[in-house]
């Protein structure tokens, strides 16, 4: 089974991630917040991409139990948003997962 890769932001350092991912064999998907057209073209290396704002993440990109998400789109309040409908602050909470920074 192929892994999955799930990046949420579209700064150059998420061009490179996609494309090792991609040259991996893994299945990309790129999430661009900013819902950017020329995200279109500039991640032709990810399998989709998803043009939403952070609010609509969790509803436009389906998630598989085993998928890998990398949040990094660079804006601490779109990324809190993101974690937040990840259920992943409520994770940290109730456990001793750490974010790193």
């Amino acid at each position: 089974m192929n892994e999955e890769l799930v990046v949420i932001g579209t700064g150059f350092d998420a061009l490179r991630v996609v494309e090792l991912a991609a040259n991996l064999g893994w299945r990309t998907t790129v999430v661009d917040t900013c819902a950017r057209a020329s995200s279109l073209e500039r991640f032709r290396k990810a399998d989709a991409v998803v043009l939403c704002r952070p609010e609509d993440v969790t509803s436009q990109v389906s998630l598989f139990e085993r998928a890998l998400v990398v949040v990094m789109t660079h804006d601490y309040v779109q990324d809190l948003e993101i974690l937040r409908q990840l259920g992943c602050l409520e994770l940290a909470a109730e456990s001793s997962i750490e974010f790193a920074a």
